[in-house]
């Protein structure tokens, strides 16, 4: 077990590192580079910070949805159940209503959830107006 500092907390150092002594320093393709890589040292934070939570809300929802105990580990789990939902919704019309909503509303959080580590803002998706 690593104490302090912690990944999340290395990757912020570098960000700061990146944008407040680098990005001034530089011009032309070395700043547009610099910039995308402050851009990933945030995006890789907020997943060391927000992955587990999502991934556990995901696995719980899809464990709900599709009616089966959470085993195993939790990553390969979600990608199972990912693709069992797919083939269920792949159907011809197998899929009732009330089935096909209540897997929008787990398919838009878990987008939700992984928009808020890569883009956060983009995250705010109001699904009420597509869901009627």
């Amino acid at each position: 077990m690593q104490d302090r500092p912690t990944a999340a907390e290395l990757l912020a150092t570098l960000t700061e590192y990146l944008q407040g002594e680098v990005l001034p320093n530089v011009q032309g393709t070395l700043r547009y580079h610099t910039l995308v890589a402050a851009n990933l040292t945030r995006m890789l934070e907020r997943e060391m910070l927000q992955y587990p939570s999502a991934l556990s809300a995901e696995r719980t929802a899809l464990c709900s949805l599709l009616r089966v105990v959470p085993v195993g580990e939790p990553a390969e789990q979600v990608a199972s159940l990912n693709a069992e939902l797919a083939t269920r919704l792949g159907r011809n019309g197998d899929a009732d209503a009330d089935f096909e909503r209540a897997a929008w509303r787990v398919l838009s959080d878990a987008c939700a959830a992984k928009l808020a580590m890569s883009k956060p803002g983009y995250d705010g998706y109001d699904m009420a107006r597509e869901v009627r």
